[in-house]
This record gives structure tokens, sequence and C-alpha cells, in this order.
């Protein structure tokens, strides 16, 4: 909290609404929403730019105060763009224009099937749908592109799920998927590195020789240590997880396992969480904690 309020004091705005989401998440031990508003509100008056988009974030959801409504969000973010157009724009934007446009066509999905006379209809309906979405996701993609084309890391992953995912998340473009997360591993984006792990599967890997099973195992480890420093929690509880249970040739170690469970959950990772109480359930926390504790 100093620190936020030293940086705020010199002028930096984004420092005000990284406390509005310490009084959110409850890192003062009280969870205060209002106060979280507030400080939200005061930071996007002086510029903030993570304030800016948050309130977009929450105008999109319904969120903070916001009923959620994506269009008026849509068009508050191109009216943005469009004044803003001849400065440097932060590529947050761009990549937050993908989720706004993505929340937007599912909203009219939604209305179209509540407007039905009758529901019986509604796999064709879903199916018309489908196939208007492509469309819409075409903007959708565009625009997590640009935002990964100026610098937003986080849009790699985001375009990847857009353009290679089927709607079971399994992958139907792995030549395209690839490219684009070795892309984002040249930008060390973090998430980019995750590409070993997600295109393999245990049986995959059982039919691998030994020396092949070697290679895989340490590159799923480098990568995923490479994607747990960039900030990726997710990566800490795969890395647990895999320890925990010997997978992809990992030596089953519930040592190592906790400790990459408790750096995932240092970073909020609920996973790493689930997975903590899990192990003292079972007894095999190796703190030796027990559930009372």
């Amino acid at each position: 909290e100093e620190y936020y309020l030293n940086a705020q004091e010199a002028g930096i705005a984004d420092a005000r609404m990284c406390l509005a989401y310490m009084w959110r998440d409850g890192d003062f031990g009280i969870v205060d929403r209002e106060r979280y508003c507030k400080e939200r509100d005061l930071a996007a008056t002086q510029n903030s730019h993570m304030a800016m988009q948050q309130i977009l974030r929450d105008m999109t959801y319904g969120n903070g105060g916001f009923e959620a409504n994506p269009r008026d969000a849509r068009d508050t973010l191109c009216r943005f763009l469009l004044q803003s157009e001849s400065f440097y724009i932060d590529p947050r934007y761009y990549t937050l224009m993908g989720d706004i446009c993505e929340e937007v066509a599912e909203q009219e999905h939604i209305a179209d099937c509540q407007t039905n006379d009758s529901m019986d209809n509604c796999e064709e309906e879903c199916s018309d749908w489908a196939e208007a979405e492509d469309e819409a996701e075409d903007d959708v993609a565009i625009w997590y592109q640009k935002g990964l084309d100026e610098g937003d890391l986080e849009a790699c992953f985001l375009l990847a799920v857009r353009q290679c995912f089927d709607e079971q998340f399994y992958i139907k473009d792995a030549e395209k998927f690839v490219s684009i997360m070795l892309r984002g591993q040249e930008m060390m984006c973090a998430d980019a590195f995750m590409l070993l792990l997600m295109m393999i599967d245990e049986e995959q890997y059982a039919e691998y020789d030994d020396e092949l099973k070697r290679q895989t195992t340490e590159g799923i480890i480098e990568d995923l240590m490479i994607s747990c420093r960039l900030g990726n929690s997710t990566a800490a509880y795969a890395l647990g997880d895999n320890w925990r249970n010997g997978s992809f040739g990992f030596e089953q170690d519930y040592q190592k396992a906790s400790i990459w469970f408790s750096k995932g959950a240092l970073q909020r990772n609920p996973l790493c969480y689930k997975m903590l109480a899990e192990m003292i359930r079972e007894g095999t926390d190796p703190e030796g904690r027990s559930e009372e504790t």
C-alpha cells in the first residue's frame, strides 16, 4: 500500500487503480466494493488507462456498479479509439475490444433465443447462430490480432483460442495454433510457453521412445517454469499437478507439488488453492498440515 501511495503522489494514476483492486479483492482484510468503485472512478478522471479499461470491463459484464451492457461498452470504446487515433494507444484497448465484441455476439444470441415463440427449434437456431458467429468471430479475431501486433501479450492466447479451438476446446488447427504460440514465445508471452503441454496428451506421450520421452519431459518443465516466472499461475498449477500425479515423465514428488501449488496460490489461482486443500485432506501435504489447521 505504501509503495502504491507513493507512486500515486508522484503522479502515476495507475497506482490508484492498483489500490482499488486491493479494496475489491480484500487485500486490506476487508472487501469494500464501494471504496473500489470510488478509487476506480477517481483514477479514471486522472487518466489511468488501467482504470478506464476496468470500467469498460465492468460495463461489459455488469460489475462495480454497472448493469451489464456490452453494447454501451463497445460504443464507448469505439469513440475513445476514434478520438485517440492520432496518439499512442495502449494495445490492451484493442484486445479489450475483442472481448467486448465477443460478449455482444453472445448477448445477441441469448436475446434471439428468448424471443423465439417455441424453443423446439433451438438446436436449429443455435446452428444458424453458429454460422453467423463465424462472421462475428472474424471481428473478434481482428481485434485480438491488432492487440498482439501492437504488443499486448494477453492477446496471443486469446487469438489462438478464437482461431484454433472448437467449441469443446479441442485444437482444430494445430498448424496455426503452433504458429501463434511460437510468435508469442518470441515476445515472451507467458501463456505461449504452455504450447508443448497443450499439444500432447498422456496417450501420445506413452507411445514415445525413452529418448523422446526424456526430451519432452525436460521441455515441458523448462517451458512451464519460464511461463511461471513470467507470471502465469496456470503454469504453476500444471507443474504442481504433474509432480503430484507423476504425469508426462515427472517423478512423483509431493514436496515439489506443494511448492508449485503454493506459488500459484500466491498468484490467487483457484485451482492451486483447491489442490493444496486436497493434499491436506488426503494426507499427502509435506508440511503435515491437518484439515483443522
